[in-house]
């Protein structure tokens, strides 16, 4: 690329033109010199060897210009002046305008003698200022090389300070409205890589990101999928704690406290034969938050007081005390009580877990009375009564 930038250049010295072509030479730009001219002489030999020259250059870039070479033209050091100042940063958008101004001071010529030009090549922040690089040149050496060039056939882009260089340089000596229009755009030697080089960064930036959005879209399908799927199993498992919680709650219900029978079977071992029990009652309280079954007896005993701690005995009830005094019977030994008690909570089975509702369990057997009398440190489970089931009587002798 900056091999196609850099324009062939007719150097002018002391009574010759120098032509320099670039090329690359060991990887580094260079300048090959390709013809000298003498400028001395009869001028037809001039102009035919200046023509020769110009047509040795265009053979040498045949395949990338046109058939009239566009050269730069390097003046000798003696024609031109050269500076480097230092001027305020505010000038700078007004560079050749202030530089006009300033013209008388820097060259012993008028400034409609001269043509000049100037690049900024520093700036200092700090100190708000600008070095340019400024050169100047008579304008009859200037229009003289060009002409000279141009009758040779060459098309002048550029006039610059001498000697030839390969670096580029911003400074040209030709003015704004004589410098040929730039026709870098139509050189397919120029375009070709960069839109090659402009559609390979598209090609680094856009592949990447392609990808990374087909990745995307994949990750936010499976991640979909495996919502839906969390979905469904959170469902799943929300129906089966319910289900879990109303069959436990059912085993909680039922096992909490000990039955009817039970109860019946116990105190009927229990008592003595000189007992009698009229009436059986058994019913749910609440006190507070807490709940609670209550049993009453009433009925005719020999020893009514020796009824606590008969009572007291039992596995299956507790807190036995007498709720009214006690009435003596005539004739006879024999006196009316009423008995209360508390009935034990007993124990629930454990909680099913969400595993094993898959498989119906299949609910504890109940214990039999003979099982029940022969382990009296467990209590029995019984089928628990309603609370607001009507009161059990049951009378009869033990």
């Amino acid at each position: 690329m900056r091999r196609r930038l850099t324009r062939p250049v007719v150097e002018f010295g002391d009574g010759e033109a120098i032509f320099w072509l670039p090329q690359v030479v060991d990887g580094e730009l260079r300048l090959t010199e390709v013809a000298r001219v003498a400028l001395s002489g009869e001028a037809g030999n001039v102009a035919a060897a200046g023509r020769a020259a110009i047509g040795a250059v265009a053979a040498a870039t045949a395949g990338e210009t046109t058939a009239t070479p566009k050269v730069v033209v390097a003046l000798p050091p003696r024609q031109v002046m050269r500076k480097t100042l230092v001027l305020p940063a505010a000038v700078e958008e007004n560079l050749a305008q202030a530089l006009s101004y300033d013209l008388d001071r820097h060259t012993p010529f008028r400034p409609e003698q001269l043509y000049f030009d100037a690049a900024v090549i520093d700036r200092n922040p700090a100190a708000r200022t600008i070095g340019v690089d400024w050169v100047a040149a008579l304008k009859t050496a200037v229009d003289s090389a060009r002409r000279q060039v141009e009758d040779w056939g060459g098309v002048v882009v550029a006039v610059v300070p001498g000697p030839a260089s390969t670096r580029p340089t911003r400074l040209n000596l030709v003015p704004h409205e004589a410098r040929p229009q730039s026709g870098l755009w139509r050189r397919w030697q120029l375009w070709a890589p960069a839109a090659l080089v402009a559609v390979g960064a598209l090609a680094v930036l856009l592949v990447p990101l392609l990808q990374k959005r087909e990745y995307a879209i994949a990750l936010n399908k499976q991640m979909e999928s495996a919502r839906e799927q969390a979905e469904v199993a959170d469902g799943l498992r929300t129906l089966l704690e319910r289900q879990q919680g109303d069959y436990n709650y059912v085993l909680a219900k039922k096992y909490s406290y000990p039955g009817a029978v039970q109860i019946i079977d116990d105190i009927t071992r229990l008592l003595s034969d000189d007992t009698w029990v009229t009436q059986l009652e058994m019913r749910s309280t609440v006190r507070g938050k807490d709940a609670a079954r209550e049993l009453t007896l009433r009925g005719e005993s020999a020893n009514a007081g020796a009824l606590i701690s008969t009572l007291e005995e039992s596995k299956l009830v507790e807190q036995a005390a007498l709720q009214s005094p006690t009435t003596k019977l005539q004739p006879g030994p024999g006196e009316v009580f009423v008995l209360g008690a508390r009935l034990r909570n007993g124990t629930p089975p454990e909680p099913v877990p969400v595993a094993a509702t898959a498989e119906p369990a299949a609910p504890p057997a109940l214990p039999t009375p003979q099982a029940a009398a022969a382990a009296p440190d467990v209590a029995a489970p019984a089928t628990p009564v309603p609370a607001n089931a009507p009161a059990a009587s049951v009378g009869g002798r033990s």
